[in-house]
């Protein structure tokens, strides 16, 4: 088992071709587990994504909204040189795309990956009232909400590159156990977006970030062969955190 302090158990794992935990799940069955294509975004997608309001069902009645589109695109366009919303146009990617991309990296992550593994409401803390008072307010969205975020995200994804180097090791710092615990031989699948780091240290604080996550036990993952990781570092708000991203649906050995 391990502490908070520092994770004991690295689970290791090799070759994704990407829940019941309901991140990981064994399988048997390869077909069952590969990717699925990217849907199309249509308009009414891409209205529905510029109409979340992320603070509409908080704890508190007086909570503002936050429109995430229009936030992060805003964002975006302001971080970096050249600008992350310029970086992601220079890759083929549509300004709904980087910014969701974006987005993910600032801590929009928290709501979207419970819906992209299939929960149907996704509860979350956030701060509203930054900088002027540090009050914490508990906030949910619904599956119909986020799926228009879910959406735009894949797509974006699914028009990076891969990492260049297959042999990279890449590591994830995972704040609970990996279950079931997998075994030699074992194919595990992942639902969600999952966020990995060519740096082991960003992924070691990430695991034993005090007081977060819902389980005492951490975990270190180590990848060790890999052909489908995107890198999203460029459109980041965070680009130290070299962060690669697998697409819903990976599966490992």
């Amino acid at each position: 088992k391990a502490s908070s302090a520092q994770p004991s158990t690295s689970t290791q794992t090799t070759a994704p071709s990407s829940s019941k935990h309901p991140e990981y799940q064994r399988s048997d069955d390869d077909d069952r587990c590969l990717p699925s294509q990217p849907e199309q975004l249509d308009s009414k997608t891409i209205q529905a994504y510029e109409a979340l309001d992320k603070w509409k069902l908080c704890d508190q009645s007086d909570v503002p909204s936050r429109l995430v589109y229009q936030h992060n695109r805003s964002r975006a366009a302001a971080t970096g040189f050249p600008t992350r919303l310029k970086t992601g146009s220079n890759l083929g990617l549509t300004d709904h795309e980087t910014a969701a991309i974006f987005g993910w990296t600032t801590g929009d992550y928290r709501f979207i990956n419970p819906i992209a593994r299939g929960l149907h409401v996704a509860e979350f803390d956030e701060y509203p009232f930054l900088p002027n008072k540090l009050t914490k307010v508990k906030c949910r969205l619904y599956r119909e909400d986020v799926v228009p975020y879910v959406t735009v995200l894949h797509s974006a994804l699914s028009k990076l590159p891969d990492l260049p180097s297959r042999h990279q090791r890449l590591w994830r710092g995972h704040r609970r156990k990996v279950t079931p615990s997998p075994t030699i031989g074992d194919i595990v699948t992942m639902e969600g977006f999952v966020s990995v780091t060519r740096d082991r240290e960003s992924a070691l604080e990430f695991a034993t970030k005090a007081n977060e996550g819902r389980s005492n036990e951490r975990t270190l993952v180590a990848f060790l062969e890999h052909s489908s990781a995107k890198c999203v570092a460029k459109l980041s708000a965070r680009s130290g955190e070299t962060e690669a991203l697998f697409l819903p649906g990976a599966m490992f050995e």
